[in-house]
């Protein structure tokens, strides 16, 4: 909900500096620009400007958050979301993504509210700074066989990506791909 009205639909993205709205759901909500300088907003693959607006608050899961400097992209077709939640919203709490009964919680950080999931596989997110930009974002440490990669972690992105340093260092060489590999028009917002 924003400002109250809703609901809305959201995307998770974890790998967007900002939450963002389209401008159906602006204008619906009367929201008019709250800055003279458009908004950065950094996401994994690109850097965007965005009109700046700020509701008086945001509301998912029955958590608020006021005052919050979100962007708005342009119009969208019924069919898409409403807009994007990323990690400005996120990391106000300690986050539960329950796959099996499809629920995300949001939680007041800290231990007491970790107590209730201490047997259910965890890993750490430690920000850090992307390297093309001066944002952080959510990386933990993974495994693949017997080396450690560290990733980005990304609700956003629909399938597990590696870069090719990556995947060399795992055995898979590039040249063995560069005939068989996916045509560019099939790759979005891929590195």
């Amino acid at each position: 909900f924003v400002n109250g009205r809703g609901p809305f639909t959201f995307l998770i993205d974890t790998a967007s500096s900002r939450s963002l709205i389209f401008e159906h759901v602006r204008q619906k909500l009367g929201l008019t620009r709250s800055q003279p300088a458009q908004l950065m907003v950094y996401g994994i693959n690109d850097v965007a400007e965005a009109l700046p607006v700020k509701p008086d608050r945001i509301t998912v899961a029955g958590e608020e958050v006021k005052g919050l400097t979100i962007g708005v992209l342009p119009g969208s077709s019924s069919a898409d979301p409403d807009g994007i939640l990323g990690v400005d919203f996120l990391s106000h709490y300690f986050v539960v993504l329950d796959r099996a009964t499809m629920q995300l919680k949001l939680l007041p950080p800290g231990e007491d509210s970790a107590r209730a999931y201490r047997d259910w596989s965890e890993t750490s997110l430690t920000p850090r700074l992307l390297k093309k930009f001066p944002i952080r974002f959510w990386y933990l440490s993974a495994r693949f066989n017997d080396r450690a990669i560290n990733t980005l972690f990304d609700l956003g992105a629909g399938t597990t990506m590696m870069n090719w340093y990556a995947a060399e260092r795992l055995g898979v060489r590039k040249r063995n791909f560069t005939r068989l590999g996916p045509k560019k028009e099939e790759l979005q917002d891929v590195l």
